[in-house]
């Protein structure tokens, strides 16, 4: 019925200009969304270096754009009405040449905010609430196609070559956040030594490993490899389950806990290797080029998982809603293959020169 109501077919034009154009995106999800969208973001700040490139994001992943000096303003879309009211008010003022909702699901807010944001043209991937899009862009295959090139179809409307966008994953934390990560480690004497990132906390409960997987986990690193060092990565609320896990091994140590997203990135971009359930650091691990071992939930085989693009990796995959039910044979035997695929590094990533010193 909306859709009947509200189709939008504002034809672009071929010759469409787009050098100085001003561009508003739309993703108020969460960080890992913003994340998987900075190929995207990079590729078009090479083709027209003066394009304004502004976005909507949420109170859940405002913090990565820290990290995305190409990125303009930015709204915090906070569900309340009276600021959303606002938020529209002052995008419409900005007078948009395009609107470009990144969202890979139907959403009603993305819907409601291309509607009335008053750009010249609106453009999406092409699904459910495409009527509200003046261009629809091909939706890729969700169980073939990685999330990443998915949207890098967006980049044809404004005559960019997909091919052309980065590799990986575009993040780079703030000078005075890497310098306080490489302090934290020194602290904790554990700069120069190979580090192996062992993060406990995802989104939800059920990517919850258990307090004894990891526990096997770190101990047979420690007797695999007695010189290297586990960090353990936890959000505050997770901070007792990571003292659990480290207890009563040396070569454990507990990660700093920092407020910002950005500083913990920059503590992220020290790892060797890193062993993760499904969240937004996976793409960390891609903008920094650290081989990991993923943990995913996937009980719907017909949407591809989301790895770390085009970053050496294993995934062990559950089809349950837990992690619990991975067992530690199955990681252990991962995090093998990964070590033969990548090899074991000679010096420690901090050690290697191009970290700050």
């Amino acid at each position: 019925m909306l859709g009947s109501l509200v189709h939008r077919d504002n034809a672009m034009p071929p010759d469409a200009e787009f050098s100085r154009a001003r561009v508003l995106f739309i993703r108020q999800d969460r960080i890992g969304d913003v994340l998987v969208s900075t190929p995207l973001f990079a590729a078009l700040r090479s083709a027209y270096p003066s394009l304004i490139m502004d976005m909507v994001v949420s109170t859940n992943n405002a913090g990565a754009l820290a990290g995305l000096p190409m990125i303009g303003k930015s709204w915090v879309y906070t569900k309340r009405a009276i600021s959303t009211i606002r938020m529209i008010r002052d995008i419409r003022r900005r007078h948009y040449d395009y609107v470009v909702d990144l969202m890979d699901n139907p959403s009603v807010t993305s819907t409601i905010l291309c509607m009335l944001s008053g750009a010249r043209w609106t453009i999406g991937l092409d699904k459910e609430n495409g009527f509200t899009y003046d261009v629809r862009v091909p939706l890729l295959s969700r169980r073939d196609v990685h999330i990443v090139e998915r949207l890098a179809e967006i980049l044809r409307v404004f005559r960019v070559d997909p091919a052309d966008m980065p590799e990986t994953i575009v993040y780079e934390p703030s000078v005075e956040h890497r310098k306080s990560a490489a302090e934290s480690l020194r602290k904790l004497g554990v700069h120069a030594k190979v580090k192996v990132g062992v993060n406990i906390s995802a989104g939800s409960e059920s990517r919850f490993w258990g307090v004894d997987q990891y526990r096997a986990f770190v101990t047979t690193l420690a007797s695999e490899h007695p010189d290297w060092v586990s960090v353990l990565l936890a959000k505050p609320s997770h901070a007792a389950r990571a003292r659990q896990i480290a207890e009563g091994i040396p070569s454990a140590v507990q990660c700093p806990m920092v407020k910002e997203f950005d500083a913990f990135a920059a503590m992220v971009e020290h790892l060797d290797f890193l062993l993760t359930p499904d969240t937004s650091i996976v793409h960390l691990a891609s903008a920094f080029r650290i081989p990991c071992v993923v943990l995913y939930v996937q009980s719907n085989p017909s949407l591809r998982i989301w790895d770390p693009y085009h970053t050496p990796h294993q995934a062990v995959i559950t089809a349950s809603n837990d992690l619990a039910s991975i067992r530690h044979d199955d990681v252990h035997k991962a995090w093998g293959r990964l070590k033969a695929e990548v090899g074991i590094p000679a010096v420690a990533r901090s050690a290697r020169g191009f970290l700050p010193p």
